[in-house]
């Protein structure tokens, strides 16, 4: 997997699609601005900061490409290929999906959709019926013997 990382200080010129199979953009806030990409299995890679400018919220745009080659994972040589780009931004916008064409994103994709639907809150529940309390009742509709 090749990763790389671009940080800029504000939007780039142009968005590059040219022979990325996913380019999507989107918002994320950091808490703090330690905010780097990490392998899961091995020592990180020697990337920037993806927050150099401390806490606050930044624009995020991930290019990915080859993920169908090798989806099982195995490959014996890099196939994957991510360009991360991140600049400060000061308001919340929109994801923007610039290009979606490969099979592993459209999966993804439906997981997480899936997933949230599954998360989200059920309508609420009417009430259950009341007992009737001896108060409740009505004693003058039968005379007693």
């Amino acid at each position: 997997m090749t990763v790389t990382v671009e940080v800029r200080q504000s939007l780039p010129a142009h968005v590059e699609t040219g022979d990325w199979d996913e380019v999507i953009e989107t918002d994320f806030h950091a808490s703090t601005g330690d905010v780097v990409v990490r392998a899961l299995m091995d020592d990180p890679p020697p990337l920037p900061a993806l927050t150099t400018n401390g806490p606050g919220t930044y624009r995020f745009r991930v290019h990915a490409a080859g993920r169908d080659l090798h989806p099982d994972a195995v490959a014996f040589e890099p196939t994957e290929s991510y360009l991360i780009q991140t600049w400060p931004t000061a308001a919340p916008q929109a994801e923007i999906v610039y290009q979606q064409s490969d099979t592993v994103g459209a999966e993804l994709r439906r997981s997480a959709t899936t997933a949230a639907l599954s998360e989200a809150p059920s309508p609420p529940r009417p009430p259950a019926p009341r007992p009737a309390l001896s108060s409740d009742t009505d004693h003058s509709a039968e005379p007693r013997e």
